[in-house]
């Protein structure tokens, strides 16, 4: 190896290193980066739609479709938030007599069940009024005065108003440059291929195209979740359980599945709220269908189709949840499920397929009756 060749390989070892440093230390926009990619991504899927069916021009579809999502969110904000606020003013009246329901509706329903009368305690509810401080003659006044509410409350809204304002100017940033890869994601697709040698530019545009398939394909995945856990909270906890406003924590629950596994504690609660304030002794039947409905969502329906359609095993989704959560913090629970996608369809096209040669070949491991492992190769329907 001659001296230049050397420098120019330390050189480029340097470089790289430098970059990943940097992407490092910019990850948290990295990542926004990527989420303004994957909100293009889904909304140029109705654009395309609007050209192929109603033949608009691509200016015009996407001003439709902007507009549309604009009217959307708009109608979710202004239909969902203003229930959730005149609910939780009305819970904090009936706060007291809430108290008294509820220990009532639990002693009910422990006395009608000998077996669990023998080990549930009674419920008594001036003891539980005690219990959480409210004391003195009128058991209906809290204990703690305005002044100290506002004392300890103020702090905190400076904090909460601190982040409510920074987390609007990141959703401003990543609206605003989704509309700019949506207008025209040419330009910066040309961009990309001019760092790659132009005998892997044909390869680099089917990776390209892999790669948004992925994201369609998750995209599809979420839209299925939110659709199913829509129905079964609207069905099961407002048609047959009597749940008020239903439909309202439905669509919390579905858009809180676009968190893995801990979005779907969010919709409790409004569900807490909402049952306390109409009918406390309900809550024991309320939960435990909630609870059974976000285990068939997530543990059937959503995680099988998931699998099928990006070949994602759920427990690897989970582990690799918790280590983005480690080094990103809440984008990373966000966007777990597709950064695992994209990284699996960027090993599986540029190590496997292109390195090692496998395409068209599966692999595959069989347990035997006797308890060892054999390894079985197929050829596929896509070798080439």
């Amino acid at each position: 190896m001659s001296y230049q060749e050397f420098v120019k390989r330390v050189l480029t070892v340097v470089f790289i290193i430098v970059v990943l440093l940097g992407l490092w230390h910019l990850r948290n926009i990295v990542l926004m980066g990527f989420l303004a990619t994957i909100v293009s991504v889904s909304l140029s899927i109705p654009v395309q739609r609007l050209r192929r069916h109603f033949n608009l021009s691509r200016g015009l579809a996407i001003a439709l479709t902007v507009i549309g999502l604009i009217l959307a969110l708009g109608l979710l904000v202004t239909w969902i938030l203003p229930t959730v606020v005149v609910q939780m003013a009305e819970l904090g009246e009936d706060l007291p007599n809430a108290f008294d329901e509820a220990a009532d509706a639990y002693d009910d329903w422990r006395r009608k069940n000998d077996v669990l009368a023998s080990f549930l305690p009674a419920a008594n509810s001036q003891e539980i009024r005690k219990a959480l401080g409210f004391t003195g003659e009128d058991l209906s006044e809290p204990p703690i005065s305005i002044a100290d509410v506002t004392a300890f409350a103020l702090p905190a809204l400076g904090n909460v108003g601190s982040f409510l304002l920074g987390a609007i100017a990141n959703i401003l940033i990543i609206i605003i440059v989704s509309v700019f890869l949506l207008v025209d994601p040419m330009d910066y697709a040309t961009g990309g291929l001019m760092l790659i040698p132009r005998s892997y530019q044909p390869r680099a545009v089917e990776v390209m195209m892999e790669l948004r398939r992925t994201l369609v394909t998750w995209m599809t995945a979420q839209v299925l979740s939110i659709t199913v856990t829509i129905v079964l909270v609207w069905l099961v906890l407002g048609m047959i359980l009597g749940m008020p406003n239903a439909l309202a924590v439905g669509v919390i629950a579905g858009l809180a599945t676009f968190i893995p596994n801990i979005g779907s504690i969010i919709p409790l609660i409004p569900i807490v709220i909402f049952t306390l304030a109409d009918d406390p002794g309900r809550l024991i039947f309320i939960l435990p269908a909630y609870i059974l409905i976000q285990q068939v969502e997530s543990n059937v329906i959503t995680p099988s189709f998931v699998k099928s359609e990006l070949n994602i095993p759920a427990g690897t989704i989970l582990l690799f949840q918790l280590m983005a959560a480690a080094l990103f913090g809440f984008l990373g629970i966000l966007l777990a499920v597709p950064l695992l996608a994209v990284l699996i369809t960027l090993v599986k096209e540029l190590y496997v397929y292109d390195c090692l040669g496998m395409r068209g070949e599966q692999v595959g491991l069989v347990e035997l009756e006797d308890g060892s492992v054999q390894l079985v190769r197929s050829e596929t329907a896509h070798a080439d």
